[in-house]
């Protein structure tokens, strides 16, 4: 931090290198494999296109940006903090410290859009949504707030050169930019803001989900179908939601104290805790994608498919059939909401047809 770290061991034990560059490693692997598979399955499967998916998709390629970081934070902590010198590691330099904050914002922003269209859905089951309608210009608006606020690091990172040594940092000295406005201003508006905002949703969708009984005659069994099939997206977006809150708070916090309590935080904190704190956060880049399977069927079922837990005839057979396998669920005529099976199938429970109509749409 602009060279006020003199005084601070900045040692690194090797036994710390050893165990996060493995961490590194795993993560990578994880991030690269989990997140390119969720951006496959949403462009290569009609089925895999709705509103929801494709923001999902849109938050896995979020994820991916995280691995330049990793190489970053390996290349920087673990090899006496040297960096490249000349042209070339001016670019890698603002690259790497500017693509962490891309990737915070734009995974956030990315949630709340879900939230959001989540909320929608279930309110509004029947309606065509705002942002089903201008999908593409809201992901674009998302990257748009997310490059705004990469764009002051990109500014301020540079590699010092002393002697035999690259260091790359932001220096903010003479940018004409404040380092603890901008720490305010990017921890309020991409955490607590966006993460507030979206529990208050989930409280509200949780409320309307959880109590709200379906209008009509109907026994208690079609009721608790219904309230099963409507819970489960949301209970995976709650997921996701509560993995990023918790990966992304001790690195949020310990950006605010080095801002604003500077020789408390170095006196009580020792340096290779500063060192771990990145990776709770960069970890959650590799969580998020095995978290849409852990809940959501379609997303298990091409997850297995792709990673070769079905045989390749069996999966090509299963992928004919499109929705109807992935989600267990019978095929819309078109856009007219009748899926011959379920209205059969729930009317025999004495359901009505706007009940049924309710529970296929918000389990999409």
């Amino acid at each position: 931090t602009e060279g006020k770290t003199s005084g601070i061991n900045l040692e690194v034990s090797v036994t710390v290198q050893v165990v996060l560059t493995l961490l590194a490693a795993v993560i990578a692997t994880f991030d690269l494999v989990g997140n390119v598979i969720v951006i496959y399955v949403t462009c290569s499967r009609t089925p895999m296109r709705t509103t929801t998916d494709l923001l999902i998709a849109n938050l896995a390629a979020a994820d991916l940006m995280m691995i330049p970081v990793i190489v970053y934070l390996v290349k920087f902590f673990y090899y006496q903090f040297d960096w490249f010198g000349g042209v070339m590691g001016q670019v890698t330099c603002r690259l790497a410290i500017s693509l962490q904050a891309l990737s915070v914002v734009s995974s956030v922003y990315s949630i709340l859009a879900i939230s959001v269209d989540r909320c929608c859905a279930i309110f509004f089951p029947l309606k065509k949504v705002f942002i089903k309608t201008y999908i593409k210009r809201l992901i674009l608006v998302i990257w748009a707030i997310a490059v705004a606020f990469a764009i002051p690091q990109f500014m301020v990172a540079t590699v010092k050169t002393k002697g035999k040594k690259h260091r790359c940092y932001p220096s903010w000295k003479n940018s004409g930019m404040s380092a603890s406005h901008y720490t305010l201003v990017f921890v309020a508006l991409s955490y607590i803001v966006p993460l507030a905002t979206i529990a208050t949703l989930y409280l509200v969708t949780t409320a309307r989900l959880w109590k709200s009984a379906a209008p009509g005659h109907h026994s208690e069994l079609a009721i608790e179908r219904i309230r099963a099939t409507r819970r489960k997206p949301t209970k995976m977006l709650i997921g996701i939601v509560t993995v990023f809150a918790l990966c992304w708070f001790p690195l949020q916090a310990a950006e605010v104290l080095k801002r604003f309590a500077y020789e408390v935080y170095w006196s009580h904190i020792p340096f290779e805790v500063n060192v771990v704190l990145p990776w709770f956060g960069i970890a959650n880049s590799a969580i998020n994608p095995f978290i849409y399977p852990l809940f959501c069927e379609k997303y298990r079922y091409e997850f297995r498919r792709i990673l070769c837990f079905y045989s390749l005839r069996r999966g090509k057979n299963r992928a004919k059939s499109g929705l109807t396998v992935m989600t267990g669920l019978p095929k819309f005529n078109g856009d007219t909401c009748k899926p011959d099976a379920i209205i059969a199938k729930y009317k025999k429970d004495g359901c009505s047809l706007r009940n049924i109509r309710t529970t296929y749409i918000t389990s999409i």
